[in-house]
């Protein structure tokens, strides 16, 4: 039988912390963190260009190997940071420019726990490229040659032109969940998640009501069986008396 009180409350970290748990269909299951939407703006530009520099990075490595689709593969999951050509992303680390009223983008050597933050950064990077994938890979596959430089002017300004819209002075009071050092359980989570990755149900926090139906309704076919073992278990003794008097 399911303790559903238990599993609320497993269900409710799963919100929070990002943890895992088996579902009813026994998939791994795991709550994808909410961006804030309203901060995307502030971020988008910075995005753009961070991921034109992990673009560059990927090319160089793949050298004359890499074709168009190679690249079109790469870029349509390249905003996903649990999938591995994502994995740029929980890198790095929001902070709060109050001087200059204005998000910017600190790399660090070691990933961080993939939190709100990162979620932000994530929709930031699909919303910056997301229109300008299939017009990318046919440049690059042709400039191979091209620089950090050549490929952030092309994708963040001139076939994108996320860096030639105007951003919003960031509030005094924005506050971001930091940047926390992934624990090596964090690591070995989003190996799974990465490795996995048609295995692995991620949800959002709207989904979770649907998962507690889900649990409600094993926990109704657990006791419907133990009931059911019980009603066999009492027949069973019942005609063994029975046969045992025929017998007498």
């Amino acid at each position: 039988m399911i303790d559903r009180t238990g599993t609320f409350l497993v269900l409710a970290s799963l919100v929070l912390w990002g943890c895992i748990l088996i579902s009813s269909s026994g998939q791994v299951v795991w709550a994808k963190p909410r961006p804030v939407d309203s901060d995307v703006k502030y971020l988008k530009c910075d995005v753009c260009l961070a991921a034109a520099i992990r673009l560059h990075e990927y090319g160089s490595s793949r050298g004359t190997k890499l074709s168009e689709s190679e690249l079109l593969d790469m870029l349509e999951s390249f905003c996903d940071p649990f999938l591995p050509t994502g994995g740029w992303i929980p890198f790095m680390e929001i902070l709060h420019n109050k001087e200059d009223k204005r998000l910017e983008l600190k790399t660090h050597d070691k990933p961080g726990k993939c939190e709100r933050d990162c979620a932000t950064m994530s929709k930031a990077c699909t919303d910056a490229i997301d229109d300008v994938v299939y017009d990318m890979a046919e440049f690059y596959v042709s400039h191979k040659d091209a620089d950090v430089e050549a490929i952030g002017k092309k994708m963040c300004y001139e076939i994108g032109t996320t860096c030639k819209e105007s951003v919003p002075a960031v509030p005094d009071d924005w506050k971001g969940t930091g940047y926390t050092p992934a624990s090596e359980e964090d690591v070995e989570m989003d190996k799974l998640r990465r490795m996995s990755k048609g295995n692995v149900q991620v949800i959002g926090p709207d989904e979770i009501p649907k998962m507690m139906e889900e649990i409600d309704d094993m926990e109704n076919v657990d006791e419907g069986a133990s009931s059911t073992e019980q009603q066999d278990g009492a027949a069973t003794e019942e005609q063994g008396e029975e046969d045992e008097h025929d017998t007498l």
